[in-house]
């Protein structure tokens, strides 16, 4: 009997937002009064991100239902 593996790489990542969806930390500058903000965790995805991952998750599970992947 042969054993027979199949993996399948998707780019689940590469469909989250670089640009918008991380959480932010706020900050000013002193005596200036600029705001600023940095991003304070960049391998958690938020709400926005996690919602396009799971689009592109479910269709990739759909195709490998259909055979179609």
């Amino acid at each position: 009997m042969t054993l027979k593996t199949v993996i399948r790489l998707l780019p689940i990542w590469a469909m989250a937002s670089q640009e918008v969806g991380f959480a932010l930390d706020a900050g000013s500058t002193s005596g200036l009064g600029i705001q600023t903000a940095s991003l304070s965790d960049t391998v958690h995805l938020s709400a926005f991100n996690t919602a396009r991952v799971s689009e592109m998750l479910a269709a990739a599970a759909a195709a490998v239902a259909q055979g179609t992947l």
